[in-house]
């Protein structure tokens, strides 16, 4: 498995000069014609990515691929024996490539309601996730938004992992994403679905931002 992640603000003219000739002539039509500058741009550095993570991967010419890619959802690459997931969070890119199904997710530390966790987390992962609080739950339950630096960051992490799993799983995007758990020991992270395998997560307090990497057995 090989991953990646981009700062957008770090685009240099030399690496869009190299880059952006190797899209095919739609998608470069579709980038340069994007109403929201943001998502041309996630757009481009997803394909940039795909195409490092995949040359280094399969061994071949970054030109050698055809890409499908759809940020946070499902992306193909149709010409090579290989799975890929990209993933967007404002001004940062990630990318994953692996031989099995595989997700990536980057998440934002932010503020959050406790029905938003409650949508997402389990009941154990809501205990794990409020212990590290300051407030009771009942607090929390009634606070118009959780804010402590210690519970975004948590947040962001627990919700990294559910994205990423997700994704691997490949189950359609209006899917509940709380079917399986997870659980944190000493440095490493497990799922409560054995088919899957968290192979990177962690919090970059410099970024800000959450990043996991889950990939799925194939049987």
């Amino acid at each position: 498995m090989i991953y990646r992640i981009f700062n957008i603000n770090d685009m240099t003219e030399e690496l869009a000069s190299h880059y952006f000739p190797l899209m095919t002539e739609g998608k470069r039509a579709k980038i340069l014609g994007a109403k929201d500058k943001l998502r041309g741009a996630q757009a481009f550095v997803a394909d940039m990515l795909a195409r490092q993570c995949l040359s280094e991967f399969a061994d071949a010419p970054e030109f050698s691929f055809s890409l499908l890619i759809n940020p946070d959802s499902k992306s193909i690459v149709s010409n090579f024996n290989a799975e890929i997931s990209v993933s967007t969070a404002e001004e940062y890119v990630a990318c994953a490539v692996s031989d099995v199904p595989v997700g990536i997710s980057i998440v934002k530390a932010e503020p959050f309601t406790f029905s938003d966790a409650q949508s997402l987390l389990t009941d154990s992962e809501i205990r794990y996730l409020f212990s590290f609080s300051k407030h009771s739950l009942t607090e929390n339950i009634s606070k118009e938004s959780c804010d402590e630096p210690i519970l975004t960051e948590k947040y962001s992490l627990l919700k990294s992992l559910k994205t990423a799993q997700f994704l691997a799983s490949g189950r359609g995007i209006r899917e509940r994403r709380n079917n399986a758990s997870f659980d944190f020991f000493d440095n490493s992270v497990i799922c409560s679905n054995i088919d899957y395998k968290v192979r990177h997560s962690e919090y970059i307090s410099e970024k800000k931002l959450s990043l996991s990497v889950i990939d799925k057995n194939i049987k």
